[in-house]
């Protein structure tokens, strides 16, 4: 029952050949896969360089505000000789910016929390 089959030198070559050609395939299949995960690691990493959170656009446009409103309220007291404005001026705008800073370290804070919990686990 146990037939053997002698192959000849030319259909031994073809079998070794296409062992070779199907090992060649897998290799390259397996590295397609590998550069396709770090193709997409690398644009996850540059989309979230390229976005800026909301909470850090309003924090950035609060502080532009504040500033502004410091400036011009400085030039207006200067040309007027009137530093009466000031006390309100200084306690309005630094409130204002005190918030605004709070809320963002607060969110800051549980953003990091949640990252580090993933790390974790």
């Amino acid at each position: 029952m146990n037939e053997t089959v002698e192959l000849t030198p030319v259909e031994m070559e073809m079998i070794a050949k296409f062992r070779k050609e199907q090992a060649e395939a897998i290799e390259l299949a397996e590295k397609e896969e590998q550069l396709a995960a770090e193709q997409e690691q690398i644009q996850a990493v540059e989309h979230e360089k390229k976005m800026i959170s909301f909470s850090k656009q309003v924090m950035k446009a609060v502080m532009g505000i504040a500033l502004i409103v410091i400036f011009y309220s400085m030039l207006i007291m200067w040309r007027q000789h009137d530093l009466s404005a000031l006390p309100t001026l200084i306690t309005s705008t630094l409130t204002f910016s005190s918030v605004a800073v709070g809320f963002y370290s607060a969110k800051a804070a549980a953003e990091n929390v949640t990252k580090f919990n993933q790390h974790i686990i």
